[in-house]
Protein backbone atom coordinates (compact mmCIF):
# COMPACT_ATOMS: atom_id res chain seq x y z
CA UNK A 1 0.00 0.00 0.00
CA UNK A 2 1.13 3.81 -1.13
CA UNK A 3 1.71 6.12 1.73
CA UNK A 4 1.19 9.39 0.76
CA UNK A 5 3.55 12.46 3.31
CA UNK A 6 0.72 14.11 4.37
CA UNK A 7 -1.51 10.71 5.30
CA UNK A 8 -2.60 11.15 8.99
CA UNK A 9 -1.43 7.63 8.97
CA UNK A 10 2.16 8.29 7.72
CA UNK A 11 3.26 9.27 11.57
CA UNK A 12 1.38 6.30 13.44
CA UNK A 13 2.85 4.02 10.50
CA UNK A 14 6.75 4.83 11.52
CA UNK A 15 5.37 4.89 15.46
CA UNK A 16 4.19 0.80 14.90
CA UNK A 17 7.42 0.52 13.15
CA UNK A 18 9.78 2.08 15.62
CA UNK A 19 7.93 0.72 18.68
CA UNK A 20 8.19 -3.01 16.82
CA UNK A 21 11.93 -2.22 16.26
CA UNK A 22 12.37 -1.47 20.13
CA UNK A 23 10.11 -4.16 20.88
CA UNK A 24 12.53 -6.46 19.01
CA UNK A 25 15.93 -4.79 20.32
CA UNK A 26 14.37 -5.65 23.78
CA UNK A 27 13.27 -8.81 23.33
CA UNK A 28 16.70 -10.01 21.43
CA UNK A 29 18.77 -8.82 24.21
CA UNK A 30 16.50 -10.47 27.22
CA UNK A 31 16.79 -13.73 24.80
CA UNK A 32 18.13 -16.79 26.94
CA UNK A 33 17.85 -14.39 30.38
CA UNK A 34 17.51 -17.08 33.24
CA UNK A 35 15.19 -16.63 36.28
CA UNK A 36 13.91 -18.72 38.67
CA UNK A 37 10.20 -19.35 40.36
CA UNK A 38 9.87 -20.82 43.68
CA UNK A 39 6.81 -21.81 45.94
CA UNK A 40 7.44 -22.46 49.76
CA UNK A 41 5.14 -22.96 52.45
CA UNK A 42 6.37 -21.08 55.61
CA UNK A 43 4.33 -22.67 58.57
CA UNK A 44 2.03 -20.00 60.23
CA UNK A 45 3.52 -16.82 59.72
CA UNK A 46 1.35 -15.17 62.06
CA UNK A 47 2.04 -11.07 63.27
CA UNK A 48 1.81 -10.19 67.07
CA UNK A 49 -1.82 -8.72 66.24
CA UNK A 50 -4.47 -10.69 67.89
CA UNK A 51 -7.61 -10.98 65.62
CA UNK A 52 -9.36 -14.15 67.24
CA UNK A 53 -8.57 -16.23 63.63
CA UNK A 54 -5.63 -17.06 65.54
CA UNK A 55 -4.34 -20.67 65.88
CA UNK A 56 -5.08 -21.72 69.35
CA UNK A 57 -0.95 -22.22 69.37
CA UNK A 58 -0.54 -18.40 68.62
CA UNK A 59 -3.37 -16.87 70.69
CA UNK A 60 -1.35 -17.52 73.89
CA UNK A 61 0.85 -15.11 75.79
CA UNK A 62 3.74 -16.89 74.54
CA UNK A 63 3.36 -15.40 70.83
CA UNK A 64 5.88 -12.19 71.58
CA UNK A 65 7.60 -10.18 69.75
CA UNK A 66 10.25 -11.29 69.80
CA UNK A 67 9.24 -14.78 69.21
CA UNK A 68 7.62 -13.41 65.64
CA UNK A 69 11.23 -11.51 64.75
CA UNK A 70 12.82 -14.58 65.43
CA UNK A 71 10.28 -16.56 63.09
CA UNK A 72 11.45 -13.32 60.34
CA UNK A 73 14.71 -14.11 60.65
CA UNK A 74 14.76 -18.00 60.14
CA UNK A 75 12.15 -17.06 56.78
CA UNK A 76 14.19 -14.47 55.46
CA UNK A 77 17.45 -16.66 55.56
CA UNK A 78 15.91 -19.32 53.53
CA UNK A 79 14.10 -16.82 51.11
CA UNK A 80 17.00 -15.03 50.77
CA UNK A 81 19.52 -18.16 50.04
CA UNK A 82 16.87 -19.40 47.61
CA UNK A 83 16.99 -16.02 46.29
CA UNK A 84 14.04 -16.84 43.50
CA UNK A 85 13.42 -14.09 41.33
CA UNK A 86 9.23 -15.07 41.98
CA UNK A 87 8.25 -16.55 45.09
CA UNK A 88 4.64 -18.25 46.02
CA UNK A 89 4.00 -18.30 49.96
CA UNK A 90 1.65 -20.35 52.06
CA UNK A 91 0.23 -19.79 55.58
CA UNK A 92 0.79 -15.87 55.94
CA UNK A 93 -1.88 -14.43 58.27
CA UNK A 94 -2.01 -10.93 56.85
CA UNK A 95 -0.17 -7.90 54.83
CA UNK A 96 1.60 -6.83 57.66
CA UNK A 97 3.55 -10.07 58.22
CA UNK A 98 4.31 -10.11 54.42
CA UNK A 99 5.54 -6.50 54.54
CA UNK A 100 7.63 -7.64 57.93
CA UNK A 101 8.70 -10.39 55.77
CA UNK A 102 9.77 -8.44 52.70
CA UNK A 103 11.59 -5.26 55.11
CA UNK A 104 14.12 -7.79 56.53
CA UNK A 105 14.89 -9.45 53.48
CA UNK A 106 15.71 -5.53 51.97
CA UNK A 107 18.10 -5.74 55.10
CA UNK A 108 20.29 -8.36 53.08
CA UNK A 109 19.70 -7.41 49.92
CA UNK A 110 17.13 -10.00 48.39
CA UNK A 111 13.95 -7.23 48.28
CA UNK A 112 11.04 -7.88 46.34
CA UNK A 113 9.42 -4.52 44.78
CA UNK A 114 6.41 -6.23 44.43
CA UNK A 115 4.24 -8.18 46.31
CA UNK A 116 0.43 -8.92 46.58
CA UNK A 117 -1.45 -10.55 49.56
CA UNK A 118 -3.36 -13.42 48.69
CA UNK A 119 -6.84 -12.80 50.35
CA UNK A 120 -9.97 -10.41 50.98
CA UNK A 121 -10.25 -9.71 54.89
CA UNK A 122 -13.54 -10.11 54.41
CA UNK A 123 -14.13 -13.36 52.60
CA UNK A 124 -13.35 -15.16 56.18
CA UNK A 125 -11.24 -17.88 54.50
CA UNK A 126 -9.26 -18.96 57.37
CA UNK A 127 -6.28 -17.46 59.31
CA UNK A 128 -3.62 -17.90 56.41
CA UNK A 129 -3.85 -17.23 53.08
CA UNK A 130 -1.18 -16.99 50.21
CA UNK A 131 1.36 -14.37 48.82
CA UNK A 132 3.40 -13.65 45.92
CA UNK A 133 6.58 -12.05 46.05
CA UNK A 134 8.08 -10.91 42.36
CA UNK A 135 11.62 -8.93 41.20
CA UNK A 136 9.32 -8.19 38.50
CA UNK A 137 6.05 -6.03 38.10
CA UNK A 138 2.94 -7.36 38.13
CA UNK A 139 0.90 -6.38 36.07
CA UNK A 140 -2.38 -7.08 37.82
CA UNK A 141 -3.87 -10.01 40.37
CA UNK A 142 -6.95 -10.77 41.70
CA UNK A 143 -8.05 -13.56 44.75
CA UNK A 144 -10.14 -16.10 43.03
CA UNK A 145 -12.63 -17.40 45.20
CA UNK A 146 -13.33 -20.71 46.40
CA UNK A 147 -15.99 -21.10 48.92
CA UNK A 148 -17.09 -21.18 52.56
CA UNK A 149 -13.77 -22.27 54.79
CA UNK A 150 -11.47 -22.44 51.64
CA UNK A 151 -8.46 -20.77 50.83
CA UNK A 152 -8.70 -18.03 48.04
CA UNK A 153 -6.40 -18.60 45.10
CA UNK A 154 -4.16 -15.74 43.74
CA UNK A 155 -4.02 -15.14 40.64
CA UNK A 156 -1.53 -12.52 39.11
CA UNK A 157 0.08 -11.93 35.95
CA UNK A 158 3.83 -10.70 36.29
CA UNK A 159 5.41 -9.05 32.85
CA UNK A 160 9.20 -10.65 31.90
CA UNK A 161 10.88 -8.55 30.03
CA UNK A 162 7.70 -7.78 28.38
CA UNK A 163 6.34 -11.28 28.26
CA UNK A 164 3.26 -12.12 30.70
CA UNK A 165 3.63 -14.69 32.65
CA UNK A 166 0.51 -16.02 34.27
CA UNK A 167 0.92 -17.33 38.40
CA UNK A 168 -1.23 -19.09 40.47
CA UNK A 169 -0.48 -19.66 43.79
CA UNK A 170 -2.57 -22.55 45.53
CA UNK A 171 -3.04 -23.84 49.47
CA UNK A 172 -5.39 -26.30 49.11
CA UNK A 173 -7.54 -28.08 52.12
CA UNK A 174 -5.60 -30.29 54.17
CA UNK A 175 -5.79 -33.76 53.79
CA UNK A 176 -8.16 -34.17 56.97
CA UNK A 177 -10.26 -32.61 54.66
CA UNK A 178 -12.58 -34.65 52.46
CA UNK A 179 -10.86 -34.71 48.54
CA UNK A 180 -14.24 -32.76 47.56
CA UNK A 181 -12.55 -30.08 49.07
CA UNK A 182 -9.50 -30.05 46.92
CA UNK A 183 -11.93 -30.83 43.81
CA UNK A 184 -13.61 -27.11 44.76
CA UNK A 185 -10.27 -25.39 44.40
CA UNK A 186 -9.08 -27.50 41.24
CA UNK A 187 -12.56 -26.55 39.16
CA UNK A 188 -12.12 -23.00 40.19
CA UNK A 189 -8.72 -22.76 38.80
CA UNK A 190 -9.62 -24.76 36.04
CA UNK A 191 -12.40 -22.70 34.91
CA UNK A 192 -9.71 -19.30 35.20
CA UNK A 193 -7.27 -21.32 33.24
CA UNK A 194 -9.73 -22.06 30.30
CA UNK A 195 -10.21 -18.13 30.41
CA UNK A 196 -6.59 -17.61 29.40
CA UNK A 197 -5.01 -16.79 25.72
CA UNK A 198 -3.99 -19.98 23.91
CA UNK A 199 -0.55 -20.20 24.25
CA UNK A 200 0.04 -18.36 27.48
CA UNK A 201 2.64 -19.12 29.35
CA UNK A 202 1.31 -20.26 33.19
CA UNK A 203 2.96 -21.54 36.36
CA UNK A 204 0.71 -23.59 39.09
CA UNK A 205 2.33 -24.08 42.43
CA UNK A 206 2.00 -24.30 45.71
CA UNK A 207 0.80 -26.45 48.56
CA UNK A 208 -1.89 -28.91 46.98
CA UNK A 209 -2.06 -31.17 49.80
CA UNK A 210 -1.84 -33.37 47.24
CA UNK A 211 0.79 -36.38 46.42
CA UNK A 212 1.95 -36.31 42.68
CA UNK A 213 0.21 -39.84 42.18
CA UNK A 214 -3.00 -39.28 44.16
CA UNK A 215 -4.86 -40.95 41.91
CA UNK A 216 -3.32 -44.27 43.05
CA UNK A 217 -4.39 -43.58 46.69
CA UNK A 218 -6.85 -46.15 47.61
CA UNK A 219 -10.51 -45.00 47.39
CA UNK A 220 -9.81 -42.44 45.73
CA UNK A 221 -11.25 -41.82 42.58
CA UNK A 222 -11.53 -38.49 41.13
CA UNK A 223 -8.49 -36.32 42.24
CA UNK A 224 -8.65 -32.49 42.33
CA UNK A 225 -5.43 -32.11 41.61
CA UNK A 226 -5.04 -35.27 38.84
CA UNK A 227 -8.38 -35.15 36.80
CA UNK A 228 -9.92 -31.99 37.20
CA UNK A 229 -6.61 -29.73 37.01
CA UNK A 230 -5.22 -32.03 34.22
CA UNK A 231 -2.02 -33.43 35.57
CA UNK A 232 -2.76 -36.59 34.06
CA UNK A 233 -4.01 -38.31 31.02
CA UNK A 234 -5.87 -41.58 30.00
CA UNK A 235 -4.80 -43.04 33.25
CA UNK A 236 -1.25 -41.98 33.41
CA UNK A 237 0.80 -38.69 34.55
CA UNK A 238 1.04 -36.24 31.78
CA UNK A 239 4.88 -36.38 30.55
CA UNK A 240 6.72 -33.65 28.88
CA UNK A 241 5.95 -35.11 25.40
CA UNK A 242 2.70 -34.65 25.85
CA UNK A 243 3.53 -30.73 25.96
CA UNK A 244 5.82 -30.42 22.97
CA UNK A 245 3.62 -29.65 19.83
CA UNK A 246 0.01 -29.01 22.46
CA UNK A 247 1.21 -24.80 23.38
CA UNK A 248 -2.25 -23.71 22.49
CA UNK A 249 -4.16 -26.01 25.05
CA UNK A 250 -4.06 -25.22 28.47
CA UNK A 251 -6.02 -28.16 29.32
CA UNK A 252 -3.06 -30.17 30.46
CA UNK A 253 -0.35 -29.22 32.78
CA UNK A 254 2.71 -30.77 33.63
CA UNK A 255 3.55 -31.07 37.18
CA UNK A 256 7.20 -30.77 37.30
CA UNK A 257 7.74 -33.85 39.80
CA UNK A 258 8.38 -35.66 36.88
CA UNK A 259 11.49 -34.95 36.71
CA UNK A 260 13.14 -36.67 39.44
CA UNK A 261 12.78 -40.09 40.77
CA UNK A 262 10.31 -41.59 42.41
CA UNK A 263 12.31 -41.73 45.73
CA UNK A 264 12.91 -37.85 45.23
CA UNK A 265 9.81 -36.57 45.14
CA UNK A 266 9.16 -35.37 48.31
CA UNK A 267 9.01 -31.94 49.89
CA UNK A 268 7.07 -32.33 52.98
CA UNK A 269 8.02 -34.66 56.39
CA UNK A 270 5.25 -35.57 58.41
CA UNK A 271 6.25 -38.12 61.79
CA UNK A 272 8.68 -39.41 59.50
CA UNK A 273 6.23 -39.64 56.27
CA UNK A 274 7.51 -37.74 53.23
CA UNK A 275 5.15 -36.52 50.90
CA UNK A 276 5.00 -34.07 47.42
CA UNK A 277 2.63 -31.97 48.70
CA UNK A 278 4.23 -28.87 47.06
CA UNK A 279 4.73 -28.43 43.57
CA UNK A 280 5.24 -26.26 40.29
CA UNK A 281 2.91 -26.92 37.34
CA UNK A 282 3.84 -25.84 33.88
CA UNK A 283 1.84 -25.23 30.90
CA UNK A 284 2.63 -26.05 27.35
CA UNK A 285 3.12 -22.74 26.44
CA UNK A 286 6.13 -23.25 28.25
CA UNK A 287 7.64 -25.60 25.84
CA UNK A 288 7.62 -24.00 22.48
CA UNK A 289 9.18 -21.08 20.72
CA UNK A 290 7.21 -17.93 22.04
CA UNK A 291 7.82 -15.79 24.94
CA UNK A 292 9.21 -17.66 28.05
CA UNK A 293 10.08 -21.60 28.24
CA UNK A 294 11.08 -23.70 31.27
CA UNK A 295 14.50 -24.93 31.77
CA UNK A 296 14.42 -28.06 31.12
CA UNK A 297 15.69 -30.52 34.36
CA UNK A 298 16.01 -27.69 36.25
CA UNK A 299 12.84 -28.44 38.97
CA UNK A 300 14.38 -29.30 42.55
CA UNK A 301 13.90 -28.72 46.00
CA UNK A 302 15.71 -26.40 47.99
CA UNK A 303 17.20 -28.92 51.05
CA UNK A 304 20.62 -26.88 52.61
CA UNK A 305 21.74 -28.81 55.86
CA UNK A 306 20.66 -26.16 58.01
CA UNK A 307 16.89 -27.22 56.76
CA UNK A 308 17.33 -30.60 58.65
CA UNK A 309 17.49 -31.59 62.22
CA UNK A 310 20.64 -34.10 63.71
CA UNK A 311 18.35 -36.89 62.53
CA UNK A 312 17.93 -35.97 59.30
CA UNK A 313 14.80 -34.68 59.22
CA UNK A 314 12.93 -31.85 58.41
CA UNK A 315 13.60 -28.68 61.03
CA UNK A 316 10.28 -27.85 61.59
CA UNK A 317 9.02 -24.60 63.74
CA UNK A 318 7.89 -26.35 66.46
CA UNK A 319 5.57 -26.35 69.34
CA UNK A 320 5.27 -28.51 72.10
CA UNK A 321 2.25 -28.74 74.62
CA UNK A 322 1.01 -25.49 73.56
CA UNK A 323 4.37 -23.57 73.50
CA UNK A 324 6.11 -22.63 70.81
CA UNK A 325 10.04 -23.47 71.28
CA UNK A 326 11.85 -21.14 68.28
CA UNK A 327 13.27 -23.88 67.21
CA UNK A 328 13.21 -24.88 63.36
CA UNK A 329 12.10 -22.95 60.41
CA UNK A 330 8.95 -25.23 58.69
CA UNK A 331 8.00 -28.28 57.88
CA UNK A 332 7.84 -27.52 54.44
CA UNK A 333 11.24 -27.45 51.96
CA UNK A 334 10.98 -25.40 49.20
CA UNK A 335 10.54 -26.16 45.67
CA UNK A 336 11.81 -24.33 42.32
CA UNK A 337 12.37 -24.28 38.84
CA UNK A 338 14.15 -22.20 35.98
CA UNK A 339 12.90 -20.61 33.29
CA UNK A 340 14.55 -18.53 30.09
CA UNK A 341 12.96 -15.89 27.55
CA UNK A 342 13.09 -17.55 24.22
CA UNK A 343 12.30 -21.12 23.03
CA UNK A 344 12.10 -24.25 25.00
CA UNK A 345 15.70 -26.28 24.60
CA UNK A 346 15.53 -30.08 25.43
CA UNK A 347 18.26 -31.23 27.69
CA UNK A 348 18.00 -34.87 26.82
CA UNK A 349 20.72 -35.99 24.38
CA UNK A 350 21.59 -31.58 24.14
CA UNK A 351 25.30 -30.46 25.20
CA UNK A 352 26.28 -28.93 28.36
CA UNK A 353 25.66 -25.85 26.88
CA UNK A 354 22.20 -25.59 25.48
CA UNK A 355 20.60 -27.33 28.39
CA UNK A 356 20.69 -25.71 31.66
CA UNK A 357 23.53 -23.84 31.64
CA UNK A 358 22.41 -20.76 29.97
CA UNK A 359 23.80 -18.68 32.51
CA UNK A 360 26.86 -19.09 35.60
CA UNK A 361 24.58 -20.03 38.48
CA UNK A 362 27.36 -20.12 41.26
CA UNK A 363 27.88 -21.97 43.71
CA UNK A 364 24.70 -21.15 46.17
CA UNK A 365 22.51 -22.62 43.70
CA UNK A 366 24.05 -26.16 44.04
CA UNK A 367 22.80 -26.38 48.17
CA UNK A 368 19.24 -25.96 46.99
CA UNK A 369 19.44 -29.30 44.88
CA UNK A 370 18.40 -32.86 45.60
CA UNK A 371 21.34 -35.61 45.26
CA UNK A 372 21.87 -36.52 41.57
CA UNK A 373 22.84 -35.28 38.40
CA UNK A 374 22.61 -31.65 37.46
CA UNK A 375 23.99 -29.10 34.55
CA UNK A 376 25.53 -25.90 36.78
CA UNK A 377 27.91 -23.90 35.16
CA UNK A 378 30.34 -21.95 37.59
CA UNK A 379 32.23 -19.19 36.20
CA UNK A 380 35.90 -17.91 38.15
CA UNK A 381 35.83 -20.14 41.19
CA UNK A 382 38.87 -20.71 43.29
CA UNK A 383 40.67 -23.41 44.77
CA UNK A 384 40.91 -22.88 47.77
CA UNK A 385 42.29 -26.19 48.74
CA UNK A 386 43.42 -29.63 47.06
CA UNK A 387 44.06 -32.79 47.83
CA UNK A 388 44.31 -35.60 45.77
CA UNK A 389 40.90 -35.88 44.63
CA UNK A 390 39.09 -33.75 47.16
CA UNK A 391 39.12 -29.87 47.11
CA UNK A 392 37.17 -26.96 47.85
CA UNK A 393 35.57 -24.43 45.08
CA UNK A 394 34.82 -20.45 45.82
CA UNK A 395 33.75 -17.83 44.37
CA UNK A 396 34.70 -14.57 45.52
CA UNK A 397 31.73 -12.72 47.29
CA UNK A 398 29.62 -16.03 47.48
CA UNK A 399 29.93 -19.63 49.18
CA UNK A 400 32.37 -22.64 49.13
CA UNK A 401 31.70 -26.09 48.20
CA UNK A 402 33.67 -29.33 49.32
CA UNK A 403 34.53 -31.43 46.28
CA UNK A 404 34.50 -35.03 46.72
CA UNK A 405 36.31 -37.67 44.46
CA UNK A 406 36.32 -34.94 41.45
CA UNK A 407 39.10 -32.56 42.01
CA UNK A 408 42.34 -34.63 40.52
CA UNK A 409 42.86 -32.01 37.56
CA UNK A 410 42.21 -29.18 39.56
CA UNK A 411 45.23 -26.53 41.53
CA UNK A 412 44.97 -25.12 44.39
CA UNK A 413 44.75 -21.20 43.69
CA UNK A 414 43.53 -22.19 39.91
CA UNK A 415 40.61 -19.93 38.77
CA UNK A 416 38.37 -22.06 36.78
CA UNK A 417 34.96 -22.13 34.27
CA UNK A 418 33.50 -25.20 34.53
CA UNK A 419 30.23 -27.17 34.95
CA UNK A 420 28.67 -29.56 37.74
CA UNK A 421 27.64 -32.44 36.47
CA UNK A 422 26.66 -34.08 39.92
CA UNK A 423 25.95 -33.22 43.15
CA UNK A 424 25.68 -35.60 46.61
CA UNK A 425 25.27 -35.34 50.59
CA UNK A 426 27.37 -37.23 53.19
CA UNK A 427 25.68 -36.98 56.91
CA UNK A 428 24.12 -34.00 55.77
CA UNK A 429 27.25 -32.27 53.64
CA UNK A 430 25.98 -31.08 50.18
CA UNK A 431 28.70 -31.70 47.62
CA UNK A 432 30.06 -31.78 44.32
CA UNK A 433 31.05 -35.24 43.27
CA UNK A 434 30.91 -34.91 39.13
CA UNK A 435 32.93 -32.02 37.56
CA UNK A 436 33.59 -31.47 33.02
CA UNK A 437 34.33 -28.99 30.96
CA UNK A 438 37.06 -27.34 33.53
CA UNK A 439 38.73 -24.21 31.81
CA UNK A 440 41.77 -22.84 33.88
CA UNK A 441 41.06 -19.09 33.82
CA UNK A 442 44.17 -17.81 36.02
CA UNK A 443 45.82 -18.44 38.98
CA UNK A 444 45.19 -16.33 42.25
CA UNK A 445 48.66 -15.66 44.04
CA UNK A 446 47.20 -14.85 47.43
CA UNK A 447 44.40 -17.10 48.79
CA UNK A 448 43.93 -15.32 52.32
CA UNK A 449 41.23 -12.94 51.29
CA UNK A 450 38.88 -16.06 50.62
CA UNK A 451 39.64 -17.55 54.03
CA UNK A 452 36.99 -17.12 56.61
CA UNK A 453 38.33 -15.66 59.84
CA UNK A 454 35.47 -16.49 62.71
CA UNK A 455 34.72 -17.89 66.30
CA UNK A 456 33.57 -21.39 67.50
CA UNK A 457 29.75 -19.99 67.65
CA UNK A 458 29.81 -18.23 64.55
CA UNK A 459 31.09 -21.71 62.65
CA UNK A 460 28.43 -23.72 64.48
CA UNK A 461 25.39 -21.39 64.24
CA UNK A 462 26.72 -18.86 61.08
CA UNK A 463 26.06 -21.06 58.03
CA UNK A 464 29.22 -21.37 57.48
CA UNK A 465 29.26 -25.06 55.54
CA UNK A 466 32.06 -25.12 52.57
CA UNK A 467 34.20 -22.48 53.55
CA UNK A 468 38.05 -22.95 54.54
CA UNK A 469 38.15 -20.92 58.01
CA UNK A 470 41.41 -19.83 59.27
CA UNK A 471 42.61 -18.36 63.22
CA UNK A 472 39.84 -20.45 64.34
CA UNK A 473 41.27 -20.83 68.75
CA UNK A 474 40.17 -22.45 71.54
CA UNK A 475 40.96 -25.87 73.98
CA UNK A 476 41.13 -29.15 72.60
CA UNK A 477 38.85 -31.26 74.86
CA UNK A 478 38.19 -34.95 72.95
CA UNK A 479 36.83 -34.92 69.71
CA UNK A 480 36.01 -30.59 70.53
CA UNK A 481 37.34 -27.44 70.31
CA UNK A 482 35.70 -25.54 72.82
CA UNK A 483 36.25 -21.37 73.36
CA UNK A 484 36.17 -19.70 76.61
CA UNK A 485 32.71 -19.35 77.04
CA UNK A 486 32.26 -22.98 76.45
CA UNK A 487 30.64 -22.94 72.60
CA UNK A 488 32.24 -26.01 71.06
CA UNK A 489 32.93 -27.87 67.79
CA UNK A 490 33.90 -31.04 66.65
CA UNK A 491 37.58 -31.44 65.35
CA UNK A 492 38.42 -34.32 62.75
CA UNK A 493 41.56 -34.96 61.22
CA UNK A 494 42.39 -36.77 58.24
CA UNK A 495 45.76 -37.77 59.38
CA UNK A 496 44.81 -40.32 62.34
CA UNK A 497 46.59 -39.20 65.66
CA UNK A 498 47.98 -35.85 64.55
CA UNK A 499 45.32 -34.33 66.93
CA UNK A 500 46.82 -36.32 69.60
CA UNK A 501 49.55 -34.12 71.39
CA UNK A 502 47.16 -31.35 71.39
CA UNK A 503 44.80 -32.91 73.42
CA UNK A 504 44.15 -30.59 76.84
CA UNK A 505 45.80 -27.49 75.39
CA UNK A 506 45.06 -24.19 73.29
CA UNK A 507 45.22 -24.73 69.68
CA UNK A 508 44.88 -22.65 66.20
CA UNK A 509 43.62 -24.12 63.58
CA UNK A 510 44.21 -22.37 59.85
CA UNK A 511 42.93 -23.72 56.26
CA UNK A 512 40.53 -26.60 57.88
CA UNK A 513 37.37 -26.85 56.54
CA UNK A 514 34.30 -26.26 57.59
CA UNK A 515 31.96 -29.19 57.19
CA UNK A 516 28.91 -31.37 58.56
CA UNK A 517 28.64 -34.86 60.30
CA UNK A 518 25.35 -36.13 61.16
CA UNK A 519 23.63 -31.98 60.40
CA UNK A 520 26.19 -30.53 62.69
CA UNK A 521 29.15 -28.53 61.56
CA UNK A 522 32.47 -29.57 61.68
CA UNK A 523 36.16 -28.41 61.24
CA UNK A 524 38.05 -31.24 58.56
CA UNK A 525 41.82 -30.97 59.26
CA UNK A 526 43.58 -32.35 56.70
CA UNK A 527 47.04 -32.19 57.75
CA UNK A 528 49.15 -31.83 60.71
CA UNK A 529 50.78 -28.00 59.58
CA UNK A 530 47.21 -26.55 60.44
CA UNK A 531 47.46 -27.17 64.12
CA UNK A 532 49.25 -24.89 66.04
CA UNK A 533 49.90 -24.39 70.10
CA UNK A 534 50.53 -20.46 70.12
Amino acid sequence: MDVKQNSPLCPLFFFILATAAWCAEVASADAGRVFSVASYNVENLFDTTKRGTEYPDFRGHHWTEAMYALKLRRLSRVIGDLNADVIGLQEVESRTALSDLNRLLAEHGRQYPYYRFGRDQSTGSGPVACALFSRFPILRSENLRVGPRQRDILSAVVSVSGNSLYVYVNHWRSRRSPESFRRASARVLRNHLDTLPPGADVVVLGDFNTNDDAVRTPGQAVSGLCHVLGTWKNGRPVLQSDMKGAADDCRLLYNLWMELPGDQRWSHEYFGHRSSLDAVLVSPGLFDTRGIAYADASYHVFAPAYLFDAGGHVHRWTCRDGQITGCGYSDHLPVAARFRIGCFQSAEGAGVENASTDAPLGIASLYGRPPGPCRVRVDRCVVLLQSGDHAVLKTPGGRGIHVFRAARRLKRGGIYRLVVTRVGTFHGLTQVTGIRDAVLLASAEDLSSLYISATVPVLRHGNRVGEVATGVTGRLIGQYLVDDAGEQIRVYARKKGCLVPYLGKQIQLDRVRVGVFDGEPELVVEAASRISAP
